[in-house]
């Protein structure tokens, strides 16, 4: 799994549900491809295969979720 950081979060009013859904429909994956997804206060943290990490980092670009632009940004592990 390839971890990435979302500029979204709880203070945006976004849940979990909502957001692997606009990855599904974006990238085009199914939900089995997408693994943890964490929503912190500002920013949020999901987990996808590795084999769809670069389809789902093309699908995101331009995204919005509730009128804000939505950025990624791969995480490196601890």
């Amino acid at each position: 799994m390839v971890r990435f950081g979302f500029n979204v979060g709880k203070a945006d009013k976004v849940a979990s549900a909502e957001l692997a859904n606009m990855i599904m429909k974006r990238a085009r994956i199914s939900d089995f491809m997408i693994g943890n997804i964490d929503v912190e206060d500002r920013e949020s943290i999901v987990e996808v295969h590795k084999d769809v990490a670069l389809k789902v980092i093309n699908a995101m670009k331009g995204a919005d979720l509730k009128g804000k632009k939505v950025e990624i940004t791969p995480v490196k592990r601890k």
